[in-house]
Order: C-alpha cells, then sequence, then structure tokens
C-alpha cells in the first residue's frame, strides 16, 4: 500500500518536473544569447577574461540543477513546482550568463 502511494507520488513529481523543462530552456536560452553579446563586447574592449569564474559558474550550475531535482522528487511535504521552478530557472540563467560571458576559448 505504501509503496504504491510513493510510486505515485514519485510518478507525479517526475511529471511535474518534466513540465518544467521548457521554462528551464527558454531562460538558458534568453542568458545564452545575451552572454554571447556581453563576450562580444568584452573581447572588443579588451575586458576581462576569467576561466575561474568560467568554471565556477558552469560546476555551481551543473550542482543546483541536480540539487534541485533531487530536492524536487525527495521532498516529504507538498510543493508547487511552478513556484519552485522559477527561482531555480533564474538562478541558472543568472549563472549561465557569467559562464559563457568568461569563456575564454572559441565558439
Amino acid at each position: 500500500m505504501f509503496t504504491m502511494v510513493g510510486t505515485q507520488l514519485f510518478g507525479i513529481r517526475l511529471a511535474a518536473l518534466a513540465m518544467s523543462v521548457p521554462m528551464l530552456l527558454v531562460a538558458y536560452g534568453v542568458a545564452f544569447a545575451d552572454s554571447l553579446t556581453q563576450r562580444a563586447i568584452r573581447r572588443s574592449g579588451k575586458g576581462r577574461e576569467s576561466g575561474g569564474l568560467y568554471h565556477r559558474a558552469k560546476y555551481l550550475q551543473i550542482g543546483t540543477i541536480a540539487f534541485f531535482i533531487a530536492d524536487t522528487l525527495l521532498t516529504p511535504a507538498s510543493l508547487d513546482t511552478r513556484w519552485f521552478w522559477i527561482p531555480v530557472s533564474l538562478a541558472v540563467a543568472i549563472l549561465e550568463r557569467l559562464q559563457w560571458t568568461y569563456c575564454k576559448k572559441y565558439l
């Protein structure tokens, strides 16, 4: 009985998580386009290049997504994924913008 309810709850949360992926992809795409513009401005003006910022933002972005996926699927409380994933999408977009703005390599 408890296994069946737990499996259903996990499936519902997994479906809600899958429905929040397009919002994450849109935020990622907008931040990527903006960061490439900022990168072009920085490179033309001989601005600061920082491989450290690039790598920190990349790893923090992966960690943030993994943490919130695990938190969404494993939290024993009821939560609304719409209000949960909006701040996560914004945080990932900010980290992604920071990552690609300071990328030193050619794309």
